[in-house]
């Protein structure tokens, strides 16, 4: 995936989650790079949430996204998992990704014989 796929991948997986997350009436902003001195070279995104105004800054490194070969999945974890961080504040890393990784294994899982498909 090049960078101009991964940002039409990262701004789908925003248009589904944002709202799904309860942030629809926040202002979101994005950008394309990881800012100088924020979070540490391994990571590939950042956020900066303002819960006291609704507002939440994420960070992407697209460079780092696109070298590691993230695939569809871990991007949208990766979008999960930090706006996680402007609705679970103070929250661990370790319980974000958890809650990240399940809330999209649970969005990509197919629907169970015993559940009416949507």
């Amino acid at each position: 995936m090049n960078t101009q796929d991964m940002k039409r991948h990262i701004r789908a997986h925003l248009a589904y989650w944002v709202p799904m997350l309860g942030l629809a009436g926040w202002s979101v902003t994005i950008l394309w790079h990881r800012p100088e001195g924020v979070g540490r070279n391994r990571v590939a995104a950042v956020c900066l949430p303002q819960p006291a105004v609704a507002t939440v800054e994420i960070a992407f490194d697209l460079r780092a996204m696109t070298t590691r070969g993230y695939s569809d999945r871990q991007t949208e974890e990766t979008v999960v998992h930090e706006l996680l961080h402007a609705v679970i504040v103070g929250g661990s890393e370790r319980a974000t990704n958890t809650v990240a990784h399940v809330l999209v294994e649970l969005r990509r899982r197919p629907p169970h014989q015993w559940e009416e498909a949507a």
